[in-house]
């Protein structure tokens, strides 16, 4: 699934096939009050072997912003609750399958719309995510995201990195350690 860490999935759902996600962020914020995220909901419909169609909704409260949906964490500048819910449109295309040492990848392009809160404008997101299996079933993925967004009329550049390691315990469990970061620059 792509909702069990920031770093998505390197697989699409395959054709005929939809995967329904959703998951709560629980954000502690150090000088603004805590944020809630959730529904985060995904669905994921396979339009063939390598492109899915993905449509989502999350509505998230709070006092800063928030990875799950691409702002900056703690970077809100007016004190107090913000609530806010965006939908999410687009595609995931499946680009290269791992052989030996050449990764599984996938590239994600979709927008995110505001239904509710005080931004009016789309953001557009670009993601690249790629992957290797390890030996004993241990999962390396990697992600670099660019998202264009607007927020009190000034537009910026969003950069945000991750990686994962995903270790198996048991056969429907895994943890995993994971790095991620959200930086952005004006535009």
């Amino acid at each position: 699934t792509d909702r069990d860490s920031f770093t998505p999935a390197t697989t699409t759902v395959g054709s005929g096939r939809v995967l329904f996600e959703s998951a709560y962020s629980f954000i502690e914020n150090r000088s603004a009050a805590n944020t809630h995220s959730f529904p985060e909901v995904v669905t994921r419909i396979g339009l063939s072997e390598r492109v899915e169609f993905r449509l989502g909704w999350n509505y998230e409260v709070g006092g800063g912003g928030s990875v799950s949906n691409g702002d900056s964490a703690g970077e809100l500048e007016t004190p107090g609750v913000k609530r806010e819910s965006q939908m999410l449109y687009g595609f995931k295309v499946g680009l290269t399958k791992q052989n030996v040492w050449v990764p599984q990848s996938a590239c994600i392009i979709q927008m995110a719309t505001p239904t509710s809160g005080p931004n009016n404008f789309s953001d557009f997101q670009l993601g690249y995510v790629f992957g290797w299996k390890l030996p004993k079933d241990w999962q390396l993925d990697a992600a670099a995201r660019y998202i264009s967004t607007k927020e009190e009329g000034d537009h910026f550049n969003q950069w945000a990195p991750s990686v994962v390691l995903k270790v198996p315990v048991g056969k429907r469990w895994n943890v995993h350690g994971e790095y991620f970061g959200i930086f952005a620059k004006d535009s």
